[in-house]
């Protein structure tokens, strides 16, 4: 018996020594083992050996269970939490659970794992960080090793490029994009050419099209006297470039813009040329000389300016919008363009409200200083010559309203409630502020007051060939204006004169299209 028990000891001692010697074998036989495809149809087999190596924490295991797991559910998550530790990949699955799941701490703690363990896409999204808080150099080192590689590296930080005004860098990468026969590839080189980013030079014409959006090389060329008011937008990133265009689209569709302007293809302007100094709650105001360096066809009346902040506003010849206003205030901003003023009380540092007379100050409001008068037609005379929508104002449609004051009848000047639904003399809040009365054409709202209301028959039909004394100057006004600012008189002349030529070709060609001469 004594015998018996030392062996059995004996045994039990060489039996732990081997084991514990052979214990990475044991691992690497499993790995293998699960590995083997053709072990791996042994369903029976498999499975035991599986939880076999799951006991003893074997990360390929760990990963097949991992795989096979329901997404989201709690074993899923054990197994995800364990191997994200080193895999990059499940780190980055469990980014996106937590983003799904709105609990951005955990969100973030996964996000920074994946980062640290070189996880392509958190690299990717974390130069989009860097950039968004302005930090462009170090969001281009983050991409730069991926790019041989990556092709979604390669186009964001082509994009990046454009953005923050980087054309050499975006002209190193052109050729690696040509090589890329992708959706996102191609539709990048094609914005490029469409929106003229490496090329700078001057142009013909280039209206848009109906399907101008989808077709990048669908360019037609307009003959002078069929492209009344050419407007060029400019933006400085592919998003807003391709934004706009939608929008300039469906205005161009609407017939009275599509009589008034001639909507050009946007162009890129690099942003680092775009000197603009306000606040987002401020006015947008941009660098107005630098526009003689943008090579702008010679045709052109008005340009427009995306910018990333800032109200939107009409300045002479120049129009500004951020890249948020949608297409109502697009519209709204363009009828200032052609000589329409806001509805809306204007601000009480306006000088346009204070005229000393009664007569228009826009093509939708009449200034009024005299307001009582002894007679209809009194009022009709004095009043009708001063009106820019006068002949619209049927005979039939009174513009005074009779008062009987202490037996002495009166009339005071605006159409009464009863021809509400008539072209007439109605009061604008205008220059409410500056206690100036002042009317409009129509009873109802119009979009010169609120963006998303609709702009009045009346208002299209008094504007319809743009012979307007209220329509504002081109854009070379506003050059000669910073010249004048800068004192350079001999080059503010040179833009006046330019801006006044630009006038007189536009008063002809609106009175060919009306058959003046």
């Amino acid at each position: 018996n004594g015998l018996a028990v030392i062996f059995r000891l004996t045994a039990v001692f060489m039996v732990s020594l081997l084991l514990s010697a052979s214990s990475f074998s044991t691992a690497k036989y499993l790995q293998q083992l699960l590995q083997s495809r053709e072990f791996s149809q042994q369903p029976d087999n498999y499975h035991s050996q599986l939880n076999f190596a799951l006991q003893r924490d074997l990360p390929i295991a760990q990963n097949i269970a991992f795989q096979n797991s329901q997404y989201g559910s709690e074993n899923w998550l054990d197994l995800g939490q364990v191997l994200a530790r080193q895999n990059s990949g499940i780190a980055w699955q469990l980014v996106n659970y937590y983003r799904a799941k709105q609990q951005p701490r955990n969100q973030q703690y996964w996000f920074q794992r994946a980062l640290t363990l070189g996880a392509v896409k958190a690299l990717i999204e974390q130069a989009q960080r860097l950039a968004n808080k302005g930090r462009y150099w170090q969001a281009q080192q983050l991409l730069t090793p991926l790019i041989d590689n990556t092709p979604e590296a390669l186009l964001v930080s082509s994009e990046l490029a454009i953005q923050y005004g980087d054309i050499a860098q975006l002209q190193r990468y052109s050729t690696k994009l040509d090589t890329l026969d992708t959706p996102g590839a191609n539709q990048l080189l094609a914005s490029v050419t469409r929106f003229r980013v490496l090329d700078d030079m001057v142009t013909e014409i280039a209206p848009l099209s109906a399907n101008s959006a989808n077709a990048a090389n669908a360019v037609m060329l307009a003959q002078t006297s069929a492209c009344n008011n050419p407007l060029q937008f400019f933006a400085t990133n592919l998003d807003d470039l391709t934004a706009l265009e939608q929008k300039l689209i469906n205005i161009k569709n609407k017939p009275f813009f599509q009589q008034q302007f001639c909507f050009l293809i946007p162009r890129f302007i690099n942003v680092n040329n775009l000197t603009c100094q306000h606040s987002s709650d401020e006015r947008i105001q941009c660098e107005q000389s630098l526009w003689p360096q943008q090579n702008i066809n010679e045709q052109v009346r008005y340009i427009g300016i995306v910018a990333p902040k800032g109200g939107a506003n009409v300045d002479h010849g120049i129009l500004y919008i951020d890249n948020a206003d949608d297409q109502q205030v697009l519209e709204h901003e363009l009828l200032h363009l052609l000589g329409f003023i806001d509805e809306y009380p204007l601000n009480v540092l306006n000088q346009v409200c204070e005229a000393n007379k009664t007569q228009a100050i826009a093509n939708n409001i009449l200034l009024v200083k005299n307001q009582i008068f002894s007679s209809e037609q009194q009022a009709r005379e004095q009043v009708l010559a001063e009106i820019p929508w006068a002949a619209q104002i049927k005979a039939s449609t009174p513009i005074t309203s009779k008062v009987d004051r202490a037996n002495k009848i009166e009339y005071y000047l605006g159409t009464p409630a009863s021809h509400a639904s008539e072209v007439g003399l109605f009061t604008a809040k205008t220059c409410e502020k500056h206690q100036q009365l002042a009317f409009k054409p129509v009873a109802q709202a119009t979009q010169l007051q609120y963006f998303e209301a609709a702009l009045p028959l009346a208002y299209a039909q008094s504007n319809l060939f743009a012979l307007s004394r209220f329509n504002m100057p081109s854009y070379h006004y506003n050059i000669g204006l910073a010249y004048q600012q800068k004192q350079l008189p001999s080059k503010a002349k040179q833009w006046f004169m330019q801006a006044a030529k630009m006038e007189v070709d536009a008063n002809r060609q609106a009175m060919i299209a009306e058959g003046v001469f």
